[in-house]
């Protein structure tokens, strides 16, 4: 209590006499190893040694072998491990650390059952290990679960002198909620405990200072989302209270000086004659930054916000006081901060990726060269944060809701225009591609081609393909977990943890072999313009910066201007056409999709296709009725960029120059072709028909479309009604190399991975096809709603039934962007269908499937349906 470092000198050398005193095989050792291994730590959270915190990890690490599972005192081992562990990933950043830590806890907590005295403890110290572990992790499941055992405690404790600890707690575990999800709820209940915890820890209590430090955020906080004005001041206010009693040396003091200073920047920049907030932030920050060297955790964090405060310090300065060679000074000191912050090792891959975007953003101001250097290493930590979460889904929701992943996924489209302006096409293709569907390129170094390696080394390649097979499996079916279903949940995180780092170690050693150097590393250019062999890839990439059709053609790159289209434009376009919230009444969508369609076709053509076709053919020469492909970004990866056009006027659109397909990346274009060098000439296909699915309106005419395809292909099998089982479908797509799907879709905007097809058993998710590795899988028809469509949130990522199937090893693909009609699948598959039949009966080359569907919509439109209806109809693939 009194922060006397000689009273725990003492208690370390007494402990350590008890413990010589002691050997193995005495009963009392166990006890001594934990109170050794407590003081030791205690030193260590005062003072920083490493030494003392790396003993007392082994000190608690002997106790627990010695305590078996019906020892009484086994809980007080766990916790103080626990503990350890919890402060080890503090110093090191390694993850596993946390992992070991909740689950100590969770088995301390087993010891602690309801009726026991001491189960507040044990709630407490596990939800505290899930909060440590969700701020690396981004897992909302951790944060929910955390909560839960913490309103749990306070139940417990109406009336307990620790009551305000478990407050303090349950509020810190909130806010980080609140940041996550913003619930403003969430935040103002935070803020009520926490001021009744500081009313309890009166000036001189030994727990007022992290009282403060927690409420000043949460009010800082508030002022940001509609507070009181008093807000920043009061956080300000018990901030330095909070510094004023911590000393120069203690480890807690460097972040204190970093949160303070933070919210004097913030009421600088609401306040401008606040001068001194500036200038005491950057005296406050560059305290910190010297107790924070390049391995230290908080490195990262520390220095991006010095990096921010000084570069307002220097925007208040008044511009004719400073030289040229003044201003290209803060510009270096600056930077060089922001850079250090984002190379810093230990620190979280958040702070690391937050300090690179504000490279990005002060290297633009300062017209610095160190600027693409900057929006590469935003794209370098991107990939390596996102991968951080051990699961799909937890990568996905962190995409789409964390502030610092959605600015840096804008930056990569900013990235790409950078490269242009430079005159770097090639370059901003590989941005691009580098930046685009992060989630199934991290799942797609799981599955690359071996065949190479496989005659040097067949021994590494059978260790790699084992470890990528089990990671991919780990990845792909780790479900958000329930609280009471959480221990399997723990074994997978740990589990992937460990795979990953054998992983990664495997890739390491196929590096140093000769020629494979560049394994798994991002793809040059002359590598990714393959993907134009067989026709053009139009590269269509919207910024704030600029507009621009990058057309990658097997000659080269031409950059075709689009000074019409805007960031703005573009979203509009596609309120027009999915409406505005991820969650729409179809119906009402459905008829404004009708009568806005035509518009948008019209502007698509004026905007982007038209500048691309005169390109195509001026420049290229590009013959009618020649394949292309559109590869677009952001959200105009959502919009029909294949029927753009006029159509009062003939000559005016693209469906009557051009066959349109689409890619995700060039990358995948790529390997459906190596993937599918020759299609089987057989007929067999397989139809999986769902007239009737519970629960959903029946589609009459699914029969009618299942019969089109029988009749022209009698060798096609059938999964109709109550054989259509998940198990089944499942099993047979990997025997088809064609299948046709003809049943209801639904796309899922919150989660894309949940979207399905649904089936007699049950939906058929997403995740579920990723898993699969259909080796004959050659073409897809997803007559079904929505099968082509991308959420609203991550459109880049391309995360709908179309592009699983592509994943799953189908290299073409039809889809669709929106709900279809029923009575279109019966005349457009048998149009489709029609095209694919040979002159001897057998199915002509998946190559010729996208000039198939071509036929089909346009014998569509000739029937005077909606422009809507035939315009959803899209290609992917090969």
């Amino acid at each position: 209590r009194t922060g006397d470092k000689e009273d725990l000198n003492w208690a370390i050398r007494w402990h350590s006499e008890a413990l010589s005193l002691r050997e193995v095989d005495n009963p009392d050792r166990p006890n001594s190893l934990d109170l050794l291994g407590q003081v030791l730590a205690a030193r260590f959270q005062l003072l920083g040694d490493p030494n003392d915190l790396d003993s007392s990890l082994k000190y608690h690490t002997e106790a627990l072998s010695l305590r078996p599972p019906s020892d009484p005192d086994r809980f007080l081992t766990l916790n103080g491990l626990a503990n350890a562990l919890s402060a080890n990933f503090e110093r090191t950043g390694q993850l596993a650390n946390l992992d070991r830590a909740v689950g100590y806890q969770r088995e301390a907590l087993e010891l602690r059952p309801p009726e026991h005295t001491e189960r507040t403890i044990a709630l407490n110290n596990l939800a505290l290990a899930l909060s440590n572990r969700f701020q690396e992790t981004n897992n909302g499941a951790d944060l929910d679960e955390a909560i839960k055992l913490h309103e749990e405690a306070l139940k417990i404790q109406s009336s307990s002198v620790d009551r305000p600890i478990t407050q303090g707690n349950l509020c810190s575990a909130l806010l980080l909620r609140f940041r996550q999800r913003k619930n403003i709820a969430d935040l103002n209940v935070a803020i009520e405990y926490l001021e009744e915890v500081l009313a309890v820890h009166v000036t001189g209590h030994p727990d007022r200072p992290t009282s403060l430090c927690i409420l000043a955020g949460a009010l800082a906080t508030r002022s940001e989302h509609g507070g009181a004005p008093t807000d920043l001041d009061r956080s300000i206010e018990y901030n330095e209270e909070a510094l004023r009693s911590r000393a120069t040396d203690q480890p807690t003091r460097p972040l204190n000086l970093c949160n303070l200073a933070s919210v004097l920047l913030r009421r600088a920049r609401h306040r401008p004659a606040r001068e001194e907030d500036i200038k005491n932030a950057v005296s406050h920050l560059q305290e910190a930054a010297g107790s924070c060297p390049f391995e230290h955790l908080l490195h990262a964090l520390v220095h991006q916000r010095l990096g921010v405060a000084m570069l307002l310090q220097y925007q208040r300065t008044e511009r004719d006081e400073q030289t040229a060679s003044q201003s290209s000074s803060a510009a270096q000191t600056i930077i060089g901060h922001l850079r250090s912050a984002s190379t810093a090792p230990a620190s979280p891959s958040d702070d690391r990726l937050r300090a690179s975007c504000t490279w990005v953003e002060v290297a633009t101001q300062f017209r610095d060269p160190t600027l693409m250097t900057a929006y590469e290493t935003v794209i370098d930590i991107l990939d390596v944060a996102v991968a951080r979460s051990h699961s799909l889904e937890s990568r996905h929701f962190a995409l789409s809701t964390s502030d610092v992943f959605i600015q840096a996924k804008r930056l990569v489209v900013d990235a790409a225009s950078f490269a242009l302006n430079q005159d770097d096409p090639a370059l901003a293709v590989t941005l691009l591609e580098r930046g685009r569907t992060i989630l199934f390129g991290q799942m797609l170094r799981y599955r690359p081609a071996l065949e190479d390696l496989l005659a040097i080394d067949p021994a590494l390649v059978e260790r790699f393909s084992q470890l990528s097979r089990r990671l991919e499996l780990s990845v792909i079916s780790e479900e958000a977990p329930r609280v009471d279903s959480a221990r399997p949940f723990e074994d997978g995180i740990a589990r992937y943890q460990r795979l990953n780092l054998e992983w990664i170690q495997v890739v390491d050693q196929i590096r140093a072999i000769d020629g494979f150097a560049n394994f798994l590393r991002p793809t040059p250019f002359q590598e990714l313009q393959v993907a134009a062999k067989e026709g053009p890839v139009i590269v269509v990439n919207v910024s704030e910066l600029r507009s621009d059709a990058i057309i990658v053609s097997s000659e080269g790159i031409n950059v075709v201007p689009l000074p019409l289209v805007e960031v703005m434009e573009i979203e509009a376009l596609s309120t027009k056409l999915y409406g505005k919230e991820a969650k729409v009444d179809q119906r009402r969508q459905g008829k404004k999709r009708q009568r806005e369609a035509p518009g948008v076709l019209r502007d698509l053509w004026d905007m982007i296709v038209c500048p691309v076709v005169e390109e195509l053919e001026g420049s290229l020469h590009l013959a009618e009725n020649s394949r292309i492909w559109w590869c677009a970004s952001g959200l105009t990866s959502r919009l029909p960029l294949h029927a753009a056009g006029i159509y009062a006027k003939k000559d005016q659109n693209l469906l009557e120059r051009y066959v349109s397909s689409y890619t995700p990346t060039l990358g995948a274009l790529i390997r459906a072709r190596n993937a599918h060098e020759a299609c089987a000439d057989d007929g067999k296909i397989l139809v999986v028909a769902q007239p009737s699915t519970a629960g959903q309106a029946v589609l009459p005419k699914v029969v009618a479309e299942m019969e089109c395809i029988q009749a022209m292909f009698p060798e096609t099998a059938v999964l109709e009604g109550q054989s259509g089982t998940r198990e089944a479908v499942l099993e047979s797509i990997s025997a088809h190399p064609r299948v046709h799907f003809a049943c209801h879709g639904h796309l899922n905007n919150d989660n894309p991975l949940r979207s399905h097809f649904s089936l007699a058993d049950g939906p058929l998710y997403l995740l579920e096809l990723v898993e699969q590795r259909v080796g004959r899988g050659e073409f897809a028809f997803l007559s079904a709603c929505h099968s082509a469509a991308s959420d609203w949130r991550t459109p880049d990522e391309s995360l709908n039934l179309a592009a699983g199937m592509q994943f799953a090893g189908f290299g073409s693909v039809v889809g669709t962007l929106w709900p279809m009609v029923d009575e279109d699948g019966p005349s457009l598959a048998r149009d489709f269908y029609g095209y694919m039949k040979a002159d001897n009966g057998s199915f002509k080359g998946c190559r010729e499937t996208a000039m198939a569907l071509r036929k089909g919509v346009k014998n569509l439109r000739s029937r005077k349906v909606p422009t809507s209806r035939w315009i959803g109809f899209i290609h992917f693939g090969m």
